[in-house]
């Protein structure tokens, strides 16, 4: 008589249970490991993809905000990612993009590399991220401000202003060469006189030729001499050259400076892009430089700066936003 070992067939039960344990485990940690990095790189391209559109929204061309959240989408997931969903709300200034892994063919799903074994071989995943654009408040900048009116100037109607402006030399409010049309009657947004120019905002200390703008009066000089002392507060000759030919975003200014020469101040209402051409700060032939085509704007006692007004736009956070909309923006990834 053969005898049956019941042991041997217990022992193979639980072997077989173990294997089905360890596949469990192995999809755990290898399909949930994947299923976890995909997610972080789906949301990297819903992040990239919703910045991107808010960034077009800013500069008004929001006709391709859409094909830009798709070129970013795929282009910040390394296995590629598609835009499901599209949602701009421009009365919000927010745009919500939607991205799913891989491709529209795909249809979004990710495949299990163990899980398969235990009947579940494919798992979805998507991704969304919200960003907004609203006019620039705060932030760090060349210490130079210019008055709402030359800003006003430049653009033409202020509820619809022209970008890029034309191009024209600003003068500072003291010395010779001043446009009189500016001069004589300009008043800023508030009703009150402004005289024009550019003035400078102090440095904010840190060695290098920034101003930080964090509230809506600033201290700064009425006089037409750059920051100084050059080297400690690094507006130097050689700065101010590494500028031309740049977009650089500048504090607007309204109203008469309180105060004069070192203890004036400045009430700052909003930032503008301006494209740097030419300036004369100072009488030394350092100070006095155009960009290729155009001549130094100025001569003489005069200190000028001519360019453009242009759009500009900034990444940041919801705490440099608030203030008038003059051109410059910031975008912020709301979620």
């Amino acid at each position: 008589m053969w005898w049956v070992n019941k042991e041997e067939g217990a022992t193979a039960v639980t072997v077989a249970l173990m294997l089905l344990v360890l596949f469990g485990m192995g999809a755990l940690v290898l399909d949930a490991g994947n299923l976890f990095w995909e997610r972080r790189q789906l949301q990297n391209a819903a992040d990239a993809a919703a910045l991107a559109a808010a960034w077009d929204f800013a500069l008004g061309e929001g006709a391709v905000a859409e094909q830009s959240a798709r070129t970013y989408a795929s282009a910040n997931s390394t296995r590629g990612a598609f835009v499901e969903a599209f949602e701009p709300d421009l009365a919000a200034h927010e745009v919500t993009v939607t991205a799913r892994t891989g491709d529209e063919e795909s249809a979004g799903f990710l495949t299990a590399w163990l899980a398969g074994v235990l009947g579940h071989d494919q798992y979805f995943t998507r991704a969304s991220a919200t960003a907004a654009w609203e006019a620039l408040g705060l932030g760090e900048t060349i210490p130079l401000t210019f008055s709402w009116c030359e800003w006003q100037w430049m653009v033409g109607n202020p509820e619809d202003p022209q970008f890029p402006s034309d191009y024209k030399v600003i003068y500072h409010h003291e010395g010779t060469g001043k446009h009189d049309e500016i001069q004589q009657d300009c008043q800023g947004p508030a009703g009150q006189y402004t005289p024009g120019g550019f003035g400078w905002l102090d440095p904010d200390g840190s060695g290098e030729c920034k101003a930080t703008i964090t509230e809506g009066w600033m201290d700064g000089d009425t006089g037409s001499g750059t920051p100084s002392p050059a080297e400690s507060t690094g507006c130097t000759s050689e700065y101010f050259a590494s500028l031309l030919d740049q977009t650089i975003f500048l504090p607007i200014f309204v109203g008469e400076p309180d105060g004069v020469g070192s203890n004036a101040s400045y009430e700052i209402v909003g930032f503008a892009g301006f494209h740097l051409h030419g300036y004369r700060l100072s009488g030394g032939p350092e100070w006095n430089r155009a960009i290729d085509g155009y001549a130094v704007p100025c001569s003489g006692d005069a200190r000028c700066i001519s360019g453009v007004f242009t759009e500009y736009v900034t990444l940041g956070d919801k705490s440099d936003e608030g203030g008038m909309d003059l051109g410059a923006s910031v975008v912020t990834l709301v979620k």
